[in-house]
């Protein structure tokens, strides 16, 4: 019982504002999703998530814009482009981190590692290998943003794109007078603040293919690989 106590301490002190932040998240979307289809019945199911769109960059929206910008830079390159997904992404990534590519290249993805490698799919999973630990799986995600041809100006458009959609639908038939209308007026009222500091953007979901050397639906998964493990040299 002691060690049982002493495993979830651990837990808690690692996981613990994750894990509530994401229960509480869950919560208030299904709550406000809900109010949603009370007061607003014209509108569609993602207006809401759609109103979020067009604040400041989170951390998890910066996370995967570096990645976008790192495949960009990758995807100008010629012999980094002609190896990716034909060699060993170990490989690939010890010469790229070497500067074998250019230095930019290599320069971008350290950094990426460095400021968001404990990010990865599933990273709530206590299972889930980050790219700090297996950081060439960086890679696929590379790979899948430039076979879908993602860019960061592209998804900063998409952005956009969802909001403006998401406005014309909340800008629908003016909400009755008197108290039965209030609190749709209040709720496009608070939607449209959702433009202020701390809310969330629209990121890209690359369809990857499952190919010999990829690793299905972009990105570290649990159970994928099994070599949670930092490595001498690397980031």
């Amino acid at each position: 019982m002691e060690d049982y106590h002493r495993l979830w301490a651990e837990v808690g002190e690692h996981w613990g504002i994750g894990s509530v932040n994401n229960y509480y998240l869950l919560l208030t979307g299904r709550l406000a999703n809900s109010l949603v289809r009370r007061w607003l019945p014209g509108t569609t199911p993602g207006m809401l998530t759609g109103m979020l769109c067009g604040a400041r960059e989170n951390r998890s929206v910066a996370a995967i814009r570096s990645a976008l910008a790192l495949s960009e830079l990758a995807g100008r390159s010629a012999p980094l482009t002609s190896v990716l997904g034909q060699q060993d992404d170990e490989l690939v990534w010890d010469a790229l981190t070497a500067a074998g590519y250019s230095e930019d290249i290599a320069a971008a993805a350290l950094e990426h590692v460095r400021r968001y490698g404990d990010r990865s799919l599933q990273d709530l999973k206590m299972e889930s290998v980050t790219i700090r630990q297996e950081p060439w799986r960086l890679l696929q995600l590379v790979r899948a943003y430039a076979h879908e041809s993602l860019t960061v100006d592209g998804n900063r458009a998409q952005e956009r794109q969802t909001r403006a959609k998401a406005e014309s639908q909340a800008a629908g038939p003016v909400p009755e007078p008197g108290p039965a209308g209030r609190p749709a007026r209040v709720l496009r009222g608070d939607a449209r603040d959702a433009r202020r500091p701390g809310g969330h953007a629209v990121l890209p979901q690359p369809a990857v293919r499952s190919e010999p050397g990829d690793v299905a639906r972009a990105g570290p998964q649990a159970g994928q690989g099994g070599r949670a493990r930092y490595r001498a040299g690397r980031p």
